[in-house]
C-alpha cells in the first residue's frame, strides 16, 4: 500500500487530461470529473500494524496524511486500523482504514476532515465514492458528509448516505450539489447509536457540468482560429475544447462568415494631369498606383490605377511675312483674335494664318483629346506693299479711325511722308527730322489710302484702311 500513496502523490498535481481519464475510468465508470481528495486510502506516514484506538487530533494528523480527528464530546470513537479488524473490519485495500463510532448521547459524534487538493465550489455539483463497512445488523446508520472552511469544525452538511447492513466492505456513492464553499471535506456518523464502521477508499471529483460556448466571427479572406486551422470559407461546424475555470471541458464552436477583398482597375485618359482618389497629382501614365478603400461586404478593395496621361506635344508657333504658323503638325486647329477676347475666326482652321488687319492672333490646337492654345503673336505689317527699312518697320493701327503712328525702326535724319487716295492725289504730306515714331492724322472720309514714307534710300508703301 505505500506504493499506492506514492502514485497517489505523484498524481495530485499533475491534473492533465490524459492521467485524468485513466483516474476517472479506474474509480468512476462514465464520470467526468476531477478528484479533489488527498489520501483517500487513509494510508499511514507512521503506523506499521496494529489498531489504533482513541487517537488524539495531534496524532491521527501526524499519522494520516492530510487527514484530522476532531470531536463533538470525548475523543475515544476515532481508530486507525493496520493490517487488523479493529472492530469493523480490514482495509478494503492497501494496509491502513479509518474506523468511527457512533455514540449514543448529543455531540458525541467523532468526526474526520480531509485537506482538498482544490477548494469545494459552491454550486458546483459533485460525485462521492467510498467504501464502508458497517459492524451492526442495522440498516439505518448512515454517513454525514460536510463543508467547511476549518479543518476541526464539521461546517455545513452536503449529503447523507445511508449505510447497508453490510459487515464487508461495500462500495456507497452520491451525487451532491455544493451549499456553500470551503477548504475540506468532513466526515460524522449521521446518527446517533452504538454502532462501528469502518471507511476506506474515499473519493470526491467534479463532475463537470456540459459547457459549451460559440465564437462568432466575420473575417475577410482568411481567419485563422484557436485551433490553429486558417479558414478560407465561412464555417459554422468546427469546434475546438478549452478548459474552463472548473477545470472541465469547455467546448467552443466556430461561427465563422467569410467575407473577401476585390480589386478593380480605374481606367482613365485624362490631359496634362490628374489628381487620383490617393491625393496625388500625376502628370506621366501610371499603370501601378494602387488604393485600397472599403468595400460593401466590410473588406479592402484595392483599385489599381489605369492612367494614360495626354498632352498636346508643341505650342509653339513661328511668323513667315504675314503668315503665323503653328509648328504642330498633328492637331486639328481654331485661329483665334486676341484683341477680341479670344473669339473664333470663322472658317480658320489651317496649320497656318494669314491676317486681313493688324492684330494679336493665336491657335487653338486639339491633339489626343486634349485642347490648348498658343501664345498671342502680333501681327503689324498687314497692308505693306513696300518696305526696305527692315522688320522693325511698322504702322499701327491698320484699320485706323484716322490716328495712326509709324515706328521706323530706328532714328533717322530726315523722314518725308505722303498721303494719297487710291487715284493719286496727295491727301497730306509731312517732313520731320531727328525722329523714330511719327504720330499722323487722317480726317478724310473712311476708305483705303495709301501712305509713303521716305528716308534717303530707304523707302516703304503702306495700304492703310480708315474705318
Amino acid at each position: 500500500m505505500k506504493n499506492k500513496k506514492t502514485a497517489l502523490k505523484k498524481i495530485k498535481p499533475i491534473y492533465t487530461l490524459s492521467i485524468l481519464l485513466l483516474i476517472i475510468e479506474s474509480m468512476m465508470s462514465n464520470v467526468n470529473a476531477q478528484n479533489l481528495i488527498l489520501n483517500p486510502g487513509f494510508e499511514s506516514n507512521s503506523l506499521t500494524t496494529g489498531c489504533y484506538v482513541n487517537q488524539s487530533a495531534a496524532s491521527v494528523s501526524s499519522s494520516l496524511d492530510n487527514v484530522t480527528a476532531f470531536y463533538g464530546g470525548t475523543l475515544d470513537g476515532i481508530e486507525i486500523g493496520v493490517d487488523d479488524q479493529c472492530y469493523a473490519g480490514g482495509a478494503n485495500s492497501g494496509t491502513t482504514h479509518i474506523v468511527m463510532a457512533g455514540l449514543s448521547g448529543p455531540n458525541m459524534f467523532e468526526s474526520i476532515s480531509f485537506d482538498l487538493s482544490s477548494p469545494i465550489v459552491s454550486g458546483q455539483t459533485y460525485n462521492l465514492l467510498f467504501y464502508a463497512s458497517n459492524s451492526t445488523s442495522s440498516s439505518t446508520e448512515s454517513l454525514s458528509v460536510g463543508i467547511s472552511s476549518s479543518a476541526t469544525s464539521y461546517g455545513t452538511q452536503a449529503v447523507l448516505v445511508p449505510l447497508g447492513s453490510n459487515n464487508t466492505y461495500t462500495q456507497y456513492s452520491a451525487t451532491f450539489t455544493a451549499p456553500i464553499g470551503g477548504d475540506y471535506l468532513t466526515i460524522e456518523p449521521g446518527a446517533i447509536g452504538n454502532f462501528w464502521f469502518g471507511l476506506d477508499d474515499f473519493y470526491l471529483e467534479l463532475v463537470c457540468p456540459p459547457s459549451n460556448g460559440t465564437d462568432t466571427r466575420t473575417e475577410c479572406d482568411s481567419y485563422t482560429w484557436i485551433d490553429g486551422n486558417t479558414y478560407t470559407a465561412s464555417n459554422n461546424s468546427a469546434t475546438h475544447t478549452l478548459t474552463n475555470a472548473a477545470g472541465c471541458d469547455s467546448v467552443v464552436t466556430l461561427n465563422l462568415t467569410m467575407n473577401y477583398s476585390n480589386t478593380g482597375v480605374d481606367t482613365r485618359i485624362e490631359c496634362d494631369s490628374y489628381t487620383w482618389i490617393d491625393g496625388n497629382t500625376y502628370t506621366t501614365s501610371n499603370s501601378t498606383a494602387t488604393y485600397t478603400l472599403t468595400n460593401t461586404a466590410g473588406c479592402d478593395s484595392v483599385v489599381t490605377l489605369n492612367l494614360t496621361v495626354n498632352n498636346v506635344t508643341n505650342i509653339t508657333t513661328s511668323v513667315s511675312g504675314q503668315t503665323i504658323i503653328a509648328a504642330n503638325g498633328n492637331a486639328t486647329y481654331q485661329w483665334l483674335d486676341c484683341d477680341n477676347n479670344y473669339s473664333i475666326i470663322p472658317l480658320e482652321i489651317n496649320q497656318g494664318y494669314t491676317p486681313a488687319t493688324n492684330g494679336n492672333y493665336a491657335v487653338e490646337l486639339t491633339e489626343n483629346s486634349c485642347v490648348d492654345t498658343t501664345a498671342c503673336v502680333s501681327i503689324t505689317t498687314v497692308g505693306v506693299v513696300e518696305n526696305s527699312f527692315g522688320e522693325k518697320f511698322t504702322i499701327y493701327p491698320n484699320p485706323t479711325d484716322g490716328n495712326f503712328s509709324v515706328d521706323l525702326g530706328d532714328v533717322y535724319e530726315k523722314a518725308e511722308i505722303l498721303i494719297t487716295d487710291l487715284s493719286g492725289k496727295l491727301i497730306a504730306s509731312k517732313t520731320i527730322t531727328q525722329s523714330q515714331t511719327l504720330n499722323l492724322s487722317l480726317k478724310e472720309p473712311a476708305g483705303i489710302y495709301i501712305v509713303s514714307v521716305q528716308a534717303g534710300e530707304k523707302k516703304a508703301v503702306i495700304r492703310l484702311i480708315k474705318e
